[in-house]
């Protein structure tokens, strides 16, 4: 069996919150809420050194309920 993330740092940041939901796809993971269903997008395929600190950023943003479709609605109105 695959692991879903195969990053032991980003698994190690998604352990930090059970109310997360994980699915992957070919190159990409989608991290969901379960109480909101908001989501984000995490690349496998981290281009720099920066990549880390961007997902923890986005899974606090997450977490504080500005997951994409909280912004997107955000940005519409």
């Amino acid at each position: 069996m695959r692991t879903a993330v195969p990053d032991k740092n980003v698994r190690k940041l998604l352990q930090r919150y059970p109310e997360f939901e994980v699915t992957r796809t070919d190159h990409h993971v989608r991290v969901r809420h379960r109480i909101s269903r908001d989501f984000i997008i995490i690349s496998l395929t981290p281009s720099d050194w920066r990549s880390l600190r961007k997902v923890e950023r986005d899974l606090a943003h997450l977490e504080a309920g500005m997951g994409y479709l909280r912004r997107s609605a955000l940005r519409r109105s």
